[in-house]
């Protein structure tokens, strides 16, 4: 059982949507090494990303943490999906995780009528 939190606001000419949860957070060693396990990158590129990149290594196309393929997850379709549909709208997602503390992802979409 855990806590999600969804804010939206409007910031100038950004609309910007916080979900954040109390979960175990995103932890940068076994992204790492679920990463180099299914080849998006080598050991020598692990051993040079920072702990922050090392998470951003969920948004690499299929990736997954998934040990068993489910309906829902594990098919490595995913936040990569999230992050080029925000991309195509302009807008940027960030990640800001904790280990055993839990994760804030932060989207910014310009307001632009053109897409609406």
């Amino acid at each position: 059982m855990g806590v999600l939190t969804i804010k939206a606001c409007i910031d100038n000419d950004t609309y910007v949507i916080e979900l954040i949860d109390d979960g175990n957070g995103v932890n940068p060693d076994v992204v790492g090494k679920i990463a180099v396990c299914k080849g998006v990158l080598t050991d020598k590129e692990l051993a040079e990303l920072s702990m922050q990149e090392k998470q951003e290594l969920i948004f690499s196309p299929g990736f997954s943490t998934a040990e068993e393929i489910s309906e829902i997850s594990g098919r490595g379709v995913g936040m990569d999906s999230v992050k080029m549909k925000i991309e195509e709208l302009k807008g940027t997602i960030t990640l800001n995780s904790v280990v055993g503390e839990g994760s804030t992802f932060t989207i910014k979409i310009p307001i632009d009528h053109n897409y609406l």
